[in-house]
């Protein structure tokens, strides 16, 4: 269990408070658990992998039911990326700073993900 969850209502989930943009989820096990987040596990490996230090706290992952396997997260505090885990890629999201603005943008349905600032890493 990640130092970054909470039980809520019997279930396990990030710990940021705020709830999740629409089509995202916030169940750490849906999110892929220990075996995704875990020390020493495949997001830490790809992180690290491309130099990136300090502490990943998880936020959301694209609810189940999309098929999509990207994954919202934040290391250090206030660097924010998009992990795609069906094709290995590593986004870093730029102009925001606060975790609020960026669920803010994704609930948004006349913007979305397209109008966030993203470069891969």
């Amino acid at each position: 269990m990640s130092k970054f969850t909470t039980v809520s209502n019997g279930e396990l989930v990030t710990n940021n408070g705020i709830p999740p943009p629409v089509n995202w989820t916030n169940s750490y096990e849906d999110m892929g658990g220990d075996m995704f987040w875990g020390d020493g596990e495949q997001l830490e490996d790809e992180v690290r992998g491309r130099g990136i230090e300090g502490d990943i706290r998880p936020h959301y992952g694209m609810a189940p039911y999309t098929g999509e396997a990207l994954y919202l997260f934040e290391v250090g505090s206030g660097q924010f990326f998009f992990f795609n885990a069906i094709d290995g890629s590593l986004l870093r999201i730029g102009g925001h700073s606060d975790l609020k603005s960026i669920v803010d943008i994704l609930d948004d349905p006349d913007q979305g993900l397209p109008a966030l600032d993203i470069e891969e890493v």
